[in-house]
């Protein structure tokens, strides 16, 4: 396919057209959503707010290893988007810090290169 990763930040460069793929960076408290370890991700960006933002936009789902975990409800998200993201402090984006810095090592690279 044309692919390098960079396992330690588990990023995907496709080699013939300028493109990057990347996983969500899983925060502790979301540690059951996704990993190695388990089969299914459940994780999606939402999801990185703590469960005191997300809560009235999701449901709780029971999944294998019997632990319980939100997922949003399909239209919700938009809804969650236009009406909650706008009003949150820099703080409820402290999870997103790990995205963050590898959108810029990724465009820092992408730069370099040149």
């Amino acid at each position: 396919m044309g692919c390098s990763i960079d396992v330690e930040r588990i990023i995907y460069h496709h080699t013939k057209y300028n493109g990057y793929v990347m996983l969500i960076p899983v925060p502790e408290l979301r540690k059951n959503y996704a990993g190695k370890d388990i089969a299914h991700s459940y994780l999606s960006i939402e999801l990185l707010f703590s469960d005191e933002i997300i809560e009235k936009y999701c449901k709780k789902l029971k999944v294998s290893g019997g632990h319980t975990i939100y997922k949003f409800n399909k239209d919700d998200k938009a809804k969650f988007a236009k009406k909650v993201v706008p009003t949150l402090k820099k703080e409820d984006f402290e999870n997103f810090k790990p995205l963050f810095e590898t959108i810029k090592w990724i465009i820092k690279m992408t730069n370099n290169a040149k």
